[in-house]
């Protein structure tokens, strides 16, 4: 990231990588959505700091090579990839959800959809939300 320079971060599966449930142990295969090249340009010749965060292990062997084959392969611009939170001014992801000083409206907003429940999702994939458990050492 350029020092002074407006920094987006844009997330991988479902924004830039259209096969949003992948394996996440496994390198990405699938398509580049639809106008996420073209845009990845555009912020670039606008002269703007880009950046890929995921959510995949990229300490998992493979991963990251991965990912950054499929960006080369797909004809993306050499991009950092992170799965750490970047300092950015934007991220751009499919699941996100602005917040604006209130929890209230997300807790509304998450009511209205099964799928949104807390946990729901994560149970649907087979895997569990419980916390890990931690043992005293006393």
């Amino acid at each position: 990231m350029s020092k002074g320079v407006p920094h987006i971060s844009i997330d991988f599966d479902g924004v830039l990588h259209a096969d949003r449930y992948s394996d996440w142990k496994m390198p990405p295969d699938g398509k580049p959505v639809d106008g996420a090249l073209d845009f990845v340009h555009w912020l670039m010749e606008n002269e703007l700091g880009v950046s890929v965060y995921t959510a995949r292990d990229l300490t998992f062997p493979g991963v990251a090579r991965g990912i950054r084959d499929w960006l080369e392969r797909n004809h993306f611009p050499l991009m950092t990839v992170t799965n750490l939170k970047p300092l950015a001014c934007l991220f751009i992801d499919d699941r996100g959800y602005r917040f604006e000083g209130s929890f209230e409206p997300i807790k509304a907003f998450m009511q209205q959809y099964e799928g949104l429940r807390p946990g729901t999702w994560m149970e649907d994939q087979g895997l569990s939300m419980k916390p890990p458990e931690f043992r005293s050492e006393d």
